[in-house]
């Protein structure tokens, strides 16, 4: 061997590498895109697809993006100026406490009711 033999024997050995990488590599991908695309890998919540994770016996929801969405999105609860009639049941507006249909005012917390 001389010295002229040593990029050849790297040029060699590089393209055995990538010969058997591809031969890895080319049928996973080929897999991966396959399954990929399939629509039964999907969900659809709202206006989103959730990749589904398959396990032997059921499918669960991979649901990270779709759980930070949700819990990112602030309710706040209201209280209602309005009188809420049930049956024969007022609830206060201010406290949501059960009257009853004939008291003026709520029991709980004073608040006229009509």
């Amino acid at each position: 061997m001389t010295d002229s033999d040593g990029p050849i024997n790297l040029l060699i050995l590089g393209i055995i590498i990538s010969v058997i990488l591809s031969v890895i590599g080319i049928p996973l991908y080929i897999f991966h895109k396959k399954n990929d695309s399939n629509p039964s890998n999907y969900m659809k919540m709202g206006s989103d697809l959730i990749p589904l994770i398959k396990t032997k016996n059921s499918s669960w929801i991979s649901y990270e993006g779709w759980m930070r969405e949700i819990t990112s999105r602030k309710y706040i609860a209201t209280r209602s100026s309005e009188l809420v009639i049930g049956d024969n049941i007022y609830f206060c507006p201010n406290c949501a406490f059960k009257n009853s249909v004939k008291t003026n005012f709520c029991t709980s917390c004073g608040f006229k009711l009509k």
